[in-house]
């Protein structure tokens, strides 16, 4: 089929099914990552399965942080019915109550010995919180999106994901994510920059969520440069193909997005973009500005 990985969307997989699907991932040479099935399994008992790949720091990787997680996991197994579920919010934060710096260290550590890697994707849940507070009937990417999809993102009568109670609870997990981010960073841990955006992740704007995202992993306390690698070098490093991609070298293939102002003064310079080198070919802002009005005349003939 010419698959080149397989991703985890489960959150619950009997583990003599996970035994078998990593047993033949590894025959098919295949890598296995993506969501935490909790229900079954810790973080660690992932990792050690050969899981090499977490998506969703706060949702997926906080639980091996904590030392809530085995009681967490059972109370959510022994509640998992219809109408009796744990909350996710309330999930994330009793995590973050048993947010261990010791056990986030030993995790790090795993995760480097076993090059298991992490995609944050802080901005999806600091989004999802947004929906019912924030207008987006104005926003500049709005126009970029078809109006199917923003049916989808925004019906007229569009509730709230979160309650006032559950954005409350999400902010220890917020706080205890960026600290573990720090910490994974600072261990060696290979992170990548990704928003999770879709249509079932509402006003995760198409590339201007990844603005937002890196300014979220800077709020973290990571340094500019290491933002910026989590797209570009490490997404290189994480596909091996560091030969050819990731850094601005002789002989590499030439994708560069050129700016107006430094990022490593300031994150958020990377939206002050000048034009973009594509595979050696240089695209002006005019050129820019030009696929991006071709962009939203499609989108709004769909």
């Amino acid at each position: 089929m010419g698959a080149d990985f397989i991703k985890l969307h489960s959150e619950e997989i009997p583990p003599d099914g996970f035994a078998a699907l990593m047993d033949e991932a590894r025959k098919q040479q295949l890598t296995v990552g993506g969501h935490l099935p909790y229900l079954t399994m810790t973080t660690r008992e992932a990792v050690k399965s050969g899981v090499r790949f977490l998506e969703h720091a706060t949702l997926y990787a906080l639980s091996g942080c904590s030392k809530n997680e085995t009681e967490v996991k059972a109370e959510c197994l022994a509640r998992n019915q219809p109408g009796k579920r744990m909350p996710p919010a309330e999930r994330l934060h009793r995590y973050a109550l048993g947010f261990d710096e010791g056990l986030t260290n030993e995790l790090a550590a795993e995760f480097v010995k076993q090059d298991v890697w992490v995609t944050p994707t802080l901005v999806v849940l600091r989004q999802m919180e947004s929906v019912g507070r924030a207008d987006y009937s104005e926003h500049s990417q709005r126009r970029y999106l078809s109006p199917a999809f923003w049916r989808v993102w925004a019906p007229a009568e569009r509730r709230p994901l979160f309650s006032d109670g559950d954005v409350q609870l999400l902010a220890l997990a917020h706080e205890k994510t960026a600290a573990m981010v720090k910490m994974m960073q600072s261990a060696g841990v290979g992170l990548l920059a990704g928003t999770d955006c879709s249509v079932y992740n509402p006003f995760t704007f198409p590339g201007y969520a990844l603005h937002q995202e890196f300014e979220l992993l800077a709020r973290c306390g990571l340094s500019p440069m290491e933002v910026l690698q989590t797209s570009t070098r490490n997404a290189a490093r994480f596909l091996g193909e560091l030969d050819q991609h990731g850094t601005v070298e002789e002989r590499k293939v030439a994708n560069l997005v050129l700016l107006t102002a430094n990022p490593l003064d300031d994150i958020r310079n990377t939206r002050k973009i000048d034009s973009v080198v594509l595979r050696g070919k240089l695209l002006a802002r005019g050129d820019l500005d030009n696929l991006a009005e071709d962009v939203a005349r499609k989108a709004a003939a769909l």
